[in-house]
């Protein structure tokens, strides 16, 4: 009897098994990335060539034989721009002081160096609903987010670093182009009129 119980117990149990449902198989997104992989490659070179990369894909320089937006290649690239950048605002902002100098070196690299700015503009103008996927379309929004947050605050911070370009004035008559009142540029290097559209860039994602 007893025998009797443990296998109509097992058979029991089996039925069950085959009663329960099995979990939806929910596949990785390709555009995941191991954050602490991603944190270990954080460095001047890496940072420089996934944006240099996004330029490129993005917006083709001519006569280099490349196709016009290889647009397929895009969701991976600024998913990768998106972890590098949040790595980095967590190292301006850990509590270590020698992860706020190392990201404060980067910082200061990507603002005085690089023009970081045309990277994210091309990548906006360029966005189009047809062929860009709503998941590119956040990635890229957290990328402008990002990007602008630490630009203010390192240059809140970094007073004594910080060159903004005097505003040419009208008197009389339009000046040329390449003629201004002073010194200096505003972060990234931009010209007015490239500096005019990043502002307003700002204020929309605000």
């Amino acid at each position: 009897e007893k025998e009797g119980g443990a296998g109509d117990k097992e058979k029991q149990e089996e039925e069950d098994r085959d009663k329960t449902p099995e979990p939806a198989y929910d596949p990785p997104s390709p555009y995941d990335f191991d954050a602490s992989y991603v944190s270990s490659i954080i460095d001047v070179k890496n940072l420089k060539w996934i944006m240099d990369r996004a330029l490129k894909t993005a917006k083709p320089e001519r006569g280099t034989g490349a196709r016009e937006g290889r647009w397929v290649e895009l969701p991976e690239i600024v998913a990768m721009m998106r972890e590098m950048l949040l790595c980095l605002s967590n190292l301006y902002h850990s509590d270590t002081k020698r992860c706020r100098d190392a990201g404060a070196t980067l910082i200061r690299k990507m603002v005085y160096e690089w023009d970081y700015a045309e990277v994210v503009l091309v990548l906006v103008k360029e966005y189009r609903p047809f062929r860009n996927t709503p998941r590119y379309l956040a990635d890229l929004a957290e990328v402008v987010h990002t990007l602008l947050r630490l630009v203010k605050t390192f240059s809140e911070q970094n007073q004594g670093l910080q060159r903004l370009k005097k505003r040419r004035k009208k008197i009389g008559g339009s000046k040329k182009r390449g003629e201004k009142e002073g010194d200096g540029e505003w972060l990234g290097g931009e010209d007015e009129e490239e500096e005019e559209e990043w502002e307003e860039l700002g204020t929309d994602i605000q």
